[in-house]
């Protein structure tokens, strides 16, 4: 990610500047005396980037506001690698109220006007967040220190392995202590637990059938109401249905005979009102015509009152008999309903206790019944052959075609043994009551050395992940040193082997790191590796800047960004004149990808030879 333009409002010194038209590749000189701004130009980027500077968190960032002004801003534009320029525009107040809009100039869309959605987008952007480039793009004056051993851990990752080493062995001892305390007390309940021997699906049975057998008995108490009143009813309504099928055959013969009377006095009053000529033609030739005109007079007069008599009769014969269809249809959906009622009877006097539970239930409440009580088992057993007539006194009782007594005797028989068989379910839900409340109480205990054990197995075995867990951590530790040293190692001594050179003259071109993170430089005067502290100051330095320009080259690759800016804040503080001229030469060419390098200093030399 490269810096295409910067654009400061009331920012620390700057009441307004504006840096455009930013080279992409090379150094870019921000030259100037103490207090004069140069840090600020760094600090700007920073805040517009993250909010926040070096120098400054988020609380205090109202202190980069110029001094009397209200409200400060900036504005940052970068370009990607495809060549997208993106804008950040930042402000805040006096009063720490802060606001930010991020904007993809290619199309001016809005990515976001949110901060609490902006970090993510940056951080998605950049490919890094503020921790990451205050450690690696952006390098004040203070950072540019020798690499003591502490500091080159946490660069390689291993700072804290002794530490967590023994933390973690400690650990691992508080762990297994832990398991072997909650072993005793699993096993207690572990063998209480098959003490009780619990049947997990006889309370589910029992349960079911207890609600079976309310079920069933409520159904009983209940065809024995309606029984009552069906007997009470059906010789009434048999009576009834009886006499208005009688009128409805009455009233469809009398509509058979009706009904062509009544189309032939139509059509004899419509040929003599209308076609009196057919009448004269069909007349033989001799008949008299004083009979004729007063026969077609009394036609005329008299067969009109005629047919509307047929009409009006055949009308009223066909309302008394679709009121008694009516009626009749009523009766018939009542007989349909005592039909119901004898079947269901039926059917609950020939269930079988045994057959409308669960089968062991079933099998346990015969035993018992059998045990408490001086009744033969067989009483149990519905009379299923002795109401075998059943079904077809239903059948005939929906047409009404069964004879009241034999409707009585049928009914008085269901409810006799509808209420015996009652008083049967009344003595099988008591036992059943008390077999599921022994059994609640044992699935209870179960229960709760169940949760018992499942609490201390899921302690267990969280112990049990730990010490794994743990065991494969101090592994995995013992391995990283090694691994992690190798392989930082490699990265620095890659690119040192192109930039030290440059940095140094010549003189070093090799860094070593031992397995203590000790540092030493080949010095091809001595022809071997020296400490790192036995280099003066200056070389120091210029080592660990070539050390934190491999860094950002090697962040700025992992996070994609082909392309990249740096700013060195001072970095030659410390520099003699020709150290100076030589590492400002050499940036531009140690790293293809760190390319747009920003560089501030009091003064540059005169006599430099640089294309920035």
């Amino acid at each position: 990610m490269l810096i295409y333009s910067l654009q400061l409002t009331n920012f620390k010194k700057y009441t307004t500047l504006t840096i455009d038209d930013i080279p992409e590749q090379g150094v870019i000189k921000v030259g100037g005396q103490n207090e004069s701004g140069k840090t600020s130009i760094g600090e700007a980027v920073c805040f517009a980037l993250f909010g926040r500077t070096f120098l400054n968190d988020k609380k205090n960032a109202k202190r980069l506001i110029h001094w009397g002004e209200r409200e400060m801003s900036v504005s940052i534009v970068l370009k990607d690698e495809s060549d997208t320029h993106f804008e950040i525009s930042r402000t805040i107040n006096d009063n720490a109220l802060s606001s930010i809009r991020i904007v993809r100039l290619s199309d001016n869309h809005i990515l976001t006007n949110s901060l609490s959605e902006s970090e993510q987008i940056i951080s998605d952007l950049l490919g890094y967040d503020y921790d990451t480039f205050v450690d690696s793009f952006c390098m004040v004056q203070r950072e540019l220190t020798a690499p003591d051993v502490s500091s080159i851990k946490q660069m390689a990752g291993i700072g804290d392995y002794g530490d967590i080493t023994d933390e973690l062995v400690m650990e691992r001892t508080e762990e297994t202590h832990s398991l072997n305390a909650l072993k005793p007390p699993y096993d207690e309940k572990s063998s209480a637990l098959q003490a009780i021997d619990l049947d997990e699906s006889w309370l589910p049975e029992l349960v079911e059938a207890n609600e079976t057998l309310l079920g069933n008995q409520k159904g009983k108490q209940q065809l024995i109401g309606q029984l009552g009143e069906m007997n009470a009813t059906y010789p009434d309504s048999s009576q009834r249905y009886k006499k208005l099928k009688k009128y409805h055959n009455i009233f469809e013969w009398l509509g058979v005979f009706l009904l062509p009377l009544m189309i032939g006095t139509w059509l004899v009053w419509g040929v003599f009102q209308f076609f009196p000529e057919i009448i004269q033609n069909w007349l033989p030739a001799n008949t008299s015509s004083d009979h004729v005109d007063a026969f077609m007079v009394w036609v005329q007069t008299w067969m009109f009152p005629v047919a509307m008599g047929t009409v009006l009769i055949y009308g009223i014969s066909l309302f008394f008999k679709w009121r008694a269809e009516s009626r009749i249809a009523v009766l018939k959906d009542q007989g349909l309903e005592f039909s119901t009622i004898l079947q269901q009877g039926h059917q609950h006097v020939i269930d079988e206790v045994d057959k409308i539970v669960p089968t062991r239930v079933g099998q346990s409440l015969l035993q018992q019944l059998q045990e408490n009580t001086s009744t033969s088992a067989e009483l149990t057993v519905s009379p299923a052959t002795e109401f075998s007539h059943i079904p077809k006194l239903g059948e005939l009782t929906a047409h009404y075609a069964a004879t009241p007594s034999e409707l009585n005797d049928a009914v008085d028989h269901l409810q006799n043994t509808l209420h015996t068989q009652s008083n049967e379910i009344d003595q099988h839900l008591s036992s059943l009551g008390n077999d599921i409340e022994q059994e609640k109480e044992r699935s209870d205990r179960a229960g709760e050395l169940r949760a018992g054990l499942q609490k201390i197995s899921q302690t267990m075995k969280k112990h049990e992940t730990n010490i794994k867990i743990r065991d494969y951590s101090i592994k995995m530790l013992q391995r990283a040193s090694s691994k992690s040293i190798a392989h930082f190692n490699q990265s620095i001594t890659d690119f040192a082997a192109k930039s030290l050179p440059h940095f140094t003259e010549n003189r070093y071109k090799q860094i070593k790191m031992n397995d203590d993170l000790s540092v030493e430089v080949f010095s091809d005067e001595k022809q071997d590796f020296i400490a790192y502290d036995e280099i003066s100051s200056g070389t120091q330095r210029q080592i660990m800047l070539a050390l934190r320009m491999g860094m950002s080259e090697q962040l700025a690759i992992n996070t994609g960004n082909t392309k990249q800016f740096v700013f060195l804040d001072e970095p030659f503080a410390f520099f003699d004149h020709q150290r100076t001229i030589s590492t400002l030469e050499a940036l531009p060419e140690v790293s293809d990808v760190v390319s747009q390098i920003w560089v501030t200093s009091q003064e540059f030399p005169e006599e430099l030879t640089l294309n920035s």
